[in-house]
């Protein structure tokens, strides 16, 4: 469990996995964000975490008649190895505690998902969205 954190945003679900590593990462010095995740988001969130971890273990199968029958096995049971905690929450940042340290500005949209920022008057600011998830970013890619 001695998985440095990748510092910055994050906008994930809360599973027993990142808990514990939740618990090491404050141990070892770090502010650690977590909220509870809004009633009308989590059909939404539960179901993108389930399709993700599908996804990944589909994948992981070359033939494609393996791939339809973890289809069907999933349809029939839905439950795996990694289970969601009570809540449910979201680990929303990380940063190494230090004197003066404080939680960076979140962007309004979530990191998660995709959004079309127009700059239309009822859009968040599109310059504030920037700067704000730039500012946390440990790594920029084209």
């Amino acid at each position: 469990m001695d998985e440095a954190p990748i510092l910055g945003l994050h906008d994930s679900l809360i599973t027993n996995q990142i808990a514990q590593k939740i618990v090491s990462w404050r141990e070892s010095g770090h502010l650690v964000e977590v909220s509870q995740v809004d009633e009308e988001e989590v059909a939404h969130l539960l179901g993108r975490f389930i399709g993700e971890a599908a996804t990944r273990a589909m994948t992981a199968l070359k033939k494609t008649d393996e791939q339809v029958e973890l289809a069907n096995q999933l349809l029939l049971r839905l439950a795996g190895p990694e289970s969601i905690e009570n809540g449910p929450n979201r680990l929303l940042s990380v940063i190494k505690d230090a004197p003066g340290a404080t939680l960076p500005d979140r962007p309004l949209t979530s990191l998660s998902e995709a959004a079309l920022l127009t700059n239309a008057r009822e859009d968040p600011n599109l310059a504030h969205e920037l700067a704000a998830e730039l500012a946390t970013d440990h790594e920029i890619s084209a």
